[in-house]
């Protein structure tokens, strides 16, 4: 009886061990890029570092495109906004201090010049965001020949596909308008 207690216990300890470090769910995580602050297609104007701006290790200037969500109006004076990134926090470990993440959805790779669809948050100063949800909020554009267009398009469906379980009518609604609208601009690019 007591083995049958013992390997149980085991069981359950490797199955939340085996859980506790993971990515949630997909559509947990567009749920959450729903309540971003400012939802956008923008071009990355430029990528440099940054210092004495708490937690930020760079920052993206972006030029807004098209706006999907928020209260901001694109035109030709309108200004750049500033895209931040946080450092990791250095641990304490063997060999001395590092700095390294754990867990978590990881940091986007922007590249100068890229276009993307940005899921973003307000940050101090003024127009400073962070990315919501790591690299799952920056959705790169790139659609310079027809393998990538294709590529592009099939994330984006695949993203619109994990929406559909998003429990939330108005966020899953505005979810999917959100990758309808931009699938249908990147429909007329073919």
């Amino acid at each position: 009886m007591y083995r049958l207690h013992f390997a149980l216990a085991v069981f359950v300890l490797f199955a939340v061990a085996e859980t506790a470090g993971a990515i949630p769910p997909p559509w947990t995580l567009e749920e959450a890029k729903g309540n971003a602050d400012l939802v956008l297609i923008a071009k990355m104007a430029e990528v440099s570092p940054v210092e004495g701006i708490r937690g930020a290790d760079h920052k993206v200037s972006l030029k807004p495109v098209q706006v999907l969500k928020g209260d901001l109006e694109v035109g030709e004076d309108t200004p750049d906004l500033f895209l931040l990134f946080t450092k990791p926090q250095p641990r304490v470990g063997p060999g001395g201090i590092r700095a390294h993440a754990v867990g978590g959805t990881g940091h986007p790779a922007p590249v100068e010049g890229e276009t993307a669809l940005v899921f973003l948050r307000k940050a101090e100063p003024e127009r400073h965001y962070r990315v919501v949800c790591g690299k799952f909020g920056y959705v790169s554009l790139g659609t310079s020949n027809p393998q990538q267009l294709a590529e592009v398009t099939k994330r984006l469906n695949l993203y619109r596909g994990w929406c559909e379980r998003i429990e939330d009518a108005d966020v899953r609604k505005a979810m999917t308008g959100y990758y309808d609208r931009v699938l249908s601009l990147l429909g007329k690019q073919k």
